[in-house]
């Protein structure tokens, strides 16, 4: 690729209605290496273009990917947290059952335990007024 400057290669305008005098080999050589010059320009902007176009479409495959493996992050953790919520709804009853039965419990021992008291009473009162009544035997 020969690089030739603007003011080198630039060429006087050309009126397309004046008839043209024969162009010498100077010029048509001139000609020839400006529009070899600007195919050459041509060229590798197309390639530029081309390499531009390819990373461009590498770099959307990559988004793509990407955006795929996210949606794969937040559907796992998704149902993560659905495991987690189920388990803890699951713990939570499980909790409250035997919180339940404890309370059921706890009120059945109070009652039970009171009724032992009441029986203790009253055995006491029976040996009591048994006590007294074999003293009150004796005394007789």
């Amino acid at each position: 690729m020969r690089s030739t400057t603007a003011s080198s290669a630039t060429l006087p305008p050309v009126d397309p209605e004046q008839p043209q005098p024969q162009m010498t080999c100077r010029e048509i050589q001139t000609l020839r290496d400006a529009n070899d010059s600007l195919q050459a320009c041509v060229d590798n902007l197309q390639q530029v273009l081309k390499e531009k176009a390819l990373e461009t479409v590498r770099m959307e495959q990559q988004y793509l990917e990407d955006i795929k493996e996210r949606d794969r992050q937040v559907d796992s953790l998704h149902r993560q947290l659905q495991e987690r919520m189920r388990l803890t709804s699951s713990t939570a009853s499980r909790e409250e059952a035997y919180n339940s039965r404890t309370s059921a419990f706890l009120k059945e021992r109070e009652l039970l335990m009171r009724k032992v008291q009441q029986l203790e009473e009253q055995l006491q009162k029976c040996q009591f007024s048994g006590s007294l009544g074999s003293a009150f035997v004796q005394l007789k």
